[in-house]
C-alpha cells in the first residue's frame, strides 16, 4: 500500500511540475509575441515617419523648382526673363506662357 501511495504523489508531483513547466513556456511564448508585436509597431511608425519625411523633402524640391530666379518676374500671372531692357515671355513645354503667383512659377522651371 506505501508503494501505491508512494506512486501517487510521485505522479502528482510530476503532474504538476508538468503543468509548471507548460505554464513558463506559454508566458515566455506571450512575452515573445508581445516582443514581436511592439516591435512590429515600432518599425511601422519609423517607415511612417520616414514615408512623411519622403514626402516634405519632395514638396520642398517641388517648390524649390518653381521659384522665380532673380532675372524673372511674375507680370500679370505671367512669367518673364528680364535682361536690361529686354523682356521676354517665358514659354512652357506645351508652347503656352508659364503662369506664375506672387514669386512662384505655377509648374517647376527647372
Amino acid at each position: 500500500m506505501a508503494k501505491v501511495i508512494q506512486g501517487l504523489v510521485v505522479a502528482a508531483v510530476l503532474a504538476f511540475a508538468g503543468l509548471a513547466w507548460r505554464v513558463i513556456v506559454i508566458r515566455q511564448a506571450e512575452a515573445s509575441m508581445q516582443q514581436a508585436i511592439t516591435g512590429f509597431g515600432q518599425q511601422q511608425q519609423v517607415m511612417a515617419q520616414q514615408q512623411q519625411q519622403r514626402q516634405l523633402m519632395a514638396q520642398a524640391d517641388e517648390r524649390a523648382r518653381r521659384v522665380l530666379a532673380q532675372d524673372q518676374r511674375c507680370v500679370g500671372g505671367t512669367v518673364i526673363t528680364v535682361h536690361g531692357a529686354v523682356y521676354t515671355q517665358d514659354i512652357g513645354a506645351d508652347g503656352h506662357p508659364i503662369r506664375c503667383t506672387g514669386s512662384l512659377a505655377v509648374v517647376p522651371l527647372r
